[in-house]
């Protein structure tokens, strides 16, 4: 698999690496973890920015690989998870908890990346209970950047929920009858 290396104190320098590695690496530090790479026998700590795929198999095409420092914070996009998600007190009560956004972004060292950040699934009791960027748990040496009003996860009535996407679709008309 082609990649392309870059950082700030360096040309950019075209690689390869063995097509079944990459993809594991790919699969497993995604866009937050660091990858340390050897480049010419020299140690290089890196991050995946981009990664290409075929369209239609799915397999790995290209890789972009920023490198970091160890010393100094990246920014980067991590998931957002409910904890204890299927176990909340609105869950257990038949409750249907919508989480909003998948992702939020953080700066931190790359040794303490998390690969996901959580937020606290015991505070979803009731329908309209909701929590934001705010509410996100927080993990030493991280500091997230995204809009703390933003909202991540959302409590729902099943009914009303069924409703809100009823209404959402419109009016339809069967084309047999026009």
């Amino acid at each position: 698999v082609p990649a392309i290396v870059y950082g700030s104190d360096m040309k950019a320098t075209a690689v390869q690496a063995d097509a079944i590695a990459a993809t594991k690496v790919w699969k497993t530090a995604g866009k937050h973890q660091p990858v340390e790479i050897t480049i010419g026998g020299k140690k290089q700590l890196t991050m995946i920015k981009s990664a290409d795929l075929e369209p239609t198999k799915r397999s790995l095409r290209h890789l972009s690989l920023h490198v970091v420092k160890g010393n100094e914070k990246v920014e980067t996009e991590v998931a957002v998870r409910v904890k204890d998600s299927g176990e909340t007190p609105a869950e257990k009560a038949g409750l249907v908890v919508l989480t909003t956004i998948e992702s939020v972004q953080i700066s931190a060292f790359p040794k303490d990346l998390p690969d996901a950040v959580e937020v606290p699934g015991d505070k979803l009791v009731e329908a309209g209970d909701h929590l934001t960027v705010a509410d996100i748990l927080p993990i030493e040496g991280v500091a997230v950047l995204s809009d703390q009003e933003q909202i991540v996860v959302t409590v729902y009535e099943p009914s009303a929920l069924a409703a809100a996407n009823e209404a959402a679709g419109g009016d339809a008309t069967d084309e047999s009858e026009v």
